[in-house]
């Protein structure tokens, strides 16, 4: 649901998979994995805390920096498409 989608942590994944030839000593990207995920953000009545707490995790340079900014950037216009898509799909009243 579209208009929930303030209720929720967005949680990305980004996967490398690489191909190793020990006899050449040489490796490389075979294929690239990136999933976002939605972890709704609820809180324990009693604590106030949050029941799935996510661990933020920074990059260790700035090549991973600019990979984090890219997915974000291309996330939220991800969300802007479905926003809008959703809007004009909706049934008029």
């Amino acid at each position: 649901d579209v208009e929930r989608m303030q209720d929720v942590w967005l949680v990305h994944v980004e996967v490398e998979t690489w191909v190793t030839v020990p006899e050449e000593a040489k490796s490389q990207v075979s294929n690239q994995f990136n999933f976002t995920f939605a972890v709704a953000r609820e809180e324990s009545k009693d604590s106030g805390k949050p029941d799935h707490p996510i661990r933020r995790i920074l990059p260790n340079n700035i090549d991973q920096a600019r990979r984090m900014a890219s997915r974000m950037i291309a996330d939220e216009e991800q969300r802007r498409i479905d926003t809008e898509t959703a809007l004009d799909e909706a049934p008029a009243k």
